[in-house]
């Protein structure tokens, strides 16, 4: 097994052979670095890997969740075809890209990546009854994220917070717009997401402050975080 660092990007090297022993030696070596350099991106190079079974699998699935709770995103190089079999059997190929090589991975996370990039954009009116169709609408475009169901509830809390206060406390209910903006990126797994009201930007937030669930650290009550950023804009 061997680590290197490219352009801040972390490459992962297993060997021959990806087995429980190796599997669990990756995640705890991987997981000691991403925690003390906090790595946005990381690779895995299979150009010499023969074998993998379901704890590789494991593995990267495991890897894949911590590194995309930082915003991140996690690309294999140079599969072997013997390997390929169960990267596609395992479905791992609907959440981990494959490419050639490593100058792939660096045009795809400079490009967006292909097939990955979305954006939405909606405006209404600014009453009561449009929460809910902004929260719904939201979650729905994140969908395509794969986000768990502790993630969906959070962007359902802050789209609900934001629209909320805008009609409540932006316009005293005398009417108005509520514009809100959502953006998916591939490289490190993005949403931004913001409201604004007749073209004031009340707020910006990135998908990387959601809860970390592998360190166990719970950000702070988001209706409180998000109606705090709202009323400092309005002051």
């Amino acid at each position: 097994m061997e680590y290197r660092i490219v352009h801040s990007i972390l490459f992962v090297v297993p060997g021959r052979e990806i087995d429980h022993f190796q599997a669990e030696t990756i995640i705890r070596y991987t997981e000691g670095l991403l925690r003390q350099q906090c790595f946005r991106l990381l690779v895995f190079d299979l150009a010499d890997t023969v074998f993998m079974d379901s704890a590789g699998v494991g593995m990267m699935i495991g890897l894949y969740r911590e590194i995309r709770a930082w915003g991140g995103a996690v690309y294999i190089i140079r599969m072997q075809s013997g390997v390929r079999r169960i990267y596609r059997m395992a479905g791992l190929h609907k959440i981990i890209p494959c490419y050639e090589d490593v100058s792939a991975v660096l045009a795809a996370v400079e490009g967006g990546g292909a097939g990955m990039r979305d954006k939405m954009r909606l405006t209404m009116n600014a009453i009561a009854e449009n929460e809910y169709f902004a929260r719904v609408t939201v979650a729905a475009f994140s969908a395509k994220m794969d986000p768990t169901m502790e993630e969906l509830s959070d962007i359902k809390t802050a789209v609900s917070e934001a629209v909320t206060n805008a009609v409540v406390h932006g316009y005293d209910g005398k009417g108005g717009s509520v514009e809100i903006r959502a953006e998916i990126r591939m490289n490190g797994w993005k949403l931004k997401l913001r409201t604004r009201e007749s073209g004031w930007m009340m707020w910006n937030w990135p998908w990387s402050l959601y809860t970390h669930r592998v360190r166990k650290q719970i950000m702070p009550a988001w209706a409180l975080h998000l109606w705090r950023r709202l009323w400092m804009s309005w002051k």
